[in-house]
């Protein structure tokens, strides 16, 4: 969330208004290519199992790169996303929404509006919440090497 750029965002806000007849874009939007990942870097699989031991996830993000946000091929890709499965992109948008709260629970306390401790609390809650909607597999899906995927028709490697 924090590396959204000003057209992601403004592309996300304006289709999240008629979501049902653009969950297609936005999906465009939400799942562009990795260009380069260290999932198998020992440095990652050593951290992650480390974690999982204390009921925690090594932070996925510092490991890959997604290809830059660009809203002409989004326009390109998105038809192809009509036929994506809805539970795998709403369970994205779970994904991203909790994430994005975090940042809003972070500002409330940069704003005084929260004690440390609320955040705190708040914080934890929303994490474990989180933990709970990936689940177990959570450890699973960043330690597997070839992780499964939905290959749509028309898709390139």
């Amino acid at each position: 969330m924090n590396q959204t750029t000003l057209g992601e965002y403004t592309d996300l806000e304006n289709l999240s208004k008629d979501t049902m007849n653009n969950l297609h874009k936005i999906a465009a939007i939400l799942y562009r290519p990795i260009e380069k990942h260290r999932f198998n870097s020992l440095s990652f699989m050593v951290k992650q199992k480390v974690k999982v031991v204390n009921n925690k996830v090594e932070n996925p993000f510092d490991y890959y790169t997604i290809e830059k946000y660009d809203s002409n091929k989004r326009k390109d890709r998105e038809n192809l996303f009509k036929d994506f499965p809805a539970h795998v992109l709403l369970g994205a948008l779970s994904f991203f929404l909790a994430t994005a709260g975090l940042y809003l629970n972070h500002i409330l306390y940069l704003e005084k509006k929260i004690t440390y401790r609320m955040k705190m609390k708040i914080q934890k809650e929303s994490l474990e919440n989180l933990s709970q909607n990936i689940g177990a597999g959570g450890e699973l899906y960043t330690a597997f090497l070839n992780p499964t995927s939905y290959r749509l028709p028309g898709m390139k490697d």
